[in-house]
């Protein structure tokens, strides 16, 4: 970890600690955050079905891959159901 990824992470909790509203002055938007942890999830689908896999950042699915695209998500057991 380099000093300067050290200086924005400890920056950026200390903002979320202090005052949650500030903690807009992060280095990355909150996009950027999704696909970055996106992809530790994409090699693991990857990894299972034993394909390689593209991507639709757009659409959010794998292009012409139902059955990766399926494993994005899982299904809840009710009553723990997302809307």
């Amino acid at each position: 970890m380099s000093e300067t990824n050290r200086r924005d992470f400890l920056k950026s909790t200390a903002a979320v600690l202090a005052a949650p509203a500030i903690a807009a002055d992060l280095t990355a938007g909150v996009e950027q955050l999704h696909l970055s942890a996106s992809l530790a999830h994409f090699a693991n689908i990857a990894y299972k079905t034993g394909r390689l896999l593209h991507f639709d950042t757009r659409k959010e699915n794998f292009t012409g891959d139902e059955e990766a695209t399926q494993l994005l998500a899982r299904q809840y057991r009710a009553p723990y159901v997302i809307m």
